[in-house]
């Protein structure tokens, strides 16, 4: 299993779960939003090397995690990805909770959380009910990731942009963290998120190889690769020079 690194910190800075990039950022900001840009044929599993550990690390902690998964991502990926990490089924039930919205067939299982994607605010309020349940019965700040894409499907590009400026700001209030995921084809949105987020990361492709960089804050090119030297998949992220 993922080994719990939060230990007995203030949580003013909170460990991404991987190593490396802990060396690079110095891990997150409490209240911090972070946007994971996801450039074209980078492939799902590729990109989970960076979200999954994040979320596995509050896992490893006791502390919860509420997904609105991007497009591709669905509850049996979810669970394949936490229990490679070494989680047990009850312990993913226990602290994901998954949100799908009412057209979608999904598990029912108690760890979904169903909307009805008619309307933004009406959901968001529902969303934030629920993060505040979370929060109340753990103790502990709560770690969102959300699927742009998704969002924007489900609600519009104007409704999206509107609710995630209030999100960031909800999420800096509350000391939890949200990690941004948006995909390639929704590029003409990274100018705005791009404003309102404290963290920017990018992953791309180039010539087969799988390279990241930070944009806020600015960063050299680094090398990733997947490494499962701990036992479970862990990028290894390499500087180009």
């Amino acid at each position: 299993m993922l080994d719990a690194s939060f230990g007995g910190q203030s949580w003013e800075r909170v460990p991404t779960g991987i190593e490396d990039l802990d060396r690079i950022l110095g891990g997150y900001d409490r209240g911090s939003t972070i946007l994971l840009e996801i450039g074209e044929n980078v492939s799902v599993p590729q990109y989970m090397l960076f979200l999954g550990p994040a979320v596995w690390n509050f896992i490893a902690n006791a502390r919860m995690c509420v997904s609105i998964p991007s497009s591709g991502v669905d509850y049996k990926l979810l669970k394949e990805n936490a229990e490679s990490a070494g989680f047990r089924e009850e312990e993913f039930k226990r602290f994901n909770r998954i949100c799908v919205f009412g057209s979608l067939k999904t598990p029912q299982e108690l760890n979904v959380v169903e909307f009805e994607g008619k309307s933004i605010e009406e959901d968001y309020k529902k969303l934030l009910r629920l993060v505040k349940e979370l929060m109340d019965e753990a103790g502990q700040p709560v770690i969102h990731s959300t699927g742009v894409d998704t969002l924007v499907a489900v609600y519009g590009k104007d409704s999206v942009e509107r609710i995630l400026n209030l999100s960031a700001t909800k999420v800096r209030e509350d000391g939890n963290l949200n990690i941004l995921i948006l995909k390639s084809g929704y590029a003409y949105l990274t100018p705005i998120l791009g404003s309102l987020v404290d963290f920017h990361l990018k992953i791309v492709r180039r010539r087969g190889s799988l390279l990241f960089y930070g944009v806020k804050p600015r960063t050299g090119l680094y090398l990733t690769e997947m490494g499962i030297s701990k036992g479970y998949p862990l990028p290894k992220i390499t500087p180009i020079l």
